[in-house]
């Protein structure tokens, strides 16, 4: 879906449970920054809400070591929760 790394990373911090709030003090940005970067993760992946997006990426499949080593091999994999 083409996100950015810091997307990616706010995507992946939230399917591990963590509140805006938190990742943001965990990053050292703004409240506004991660909202905003939330907002473009449902855009990009046409989602209504964030809800609905960590609906979608629970139940999909999981990687495998092998394929996310392989991933890995080639540098970051944005489109991948890795």
């Amino acid at each position: 879906h083409g996100l950015t790394t810091a997307e990616h990373n706010v995507l992946k911090q939230m399917t591990q449970g963590h509140k805006p709030l938190d990742i943001a003090r965990g990053q050292g940005v703004a409240i506004s920054t991660v909202r905003s970067h939330i907002k473009n993760i449902r855009l990009k992946t046409h989602t209504g809400s964030i809800r609905e997006l960590l609906n979608r990426v629970a139940v999909l499949p999981p990687i495998s070591l092998a394929m996310k080593q392989g991933l890995d091999g080639f540098g970051s994999a944005p489109g991948f929760l890795n």
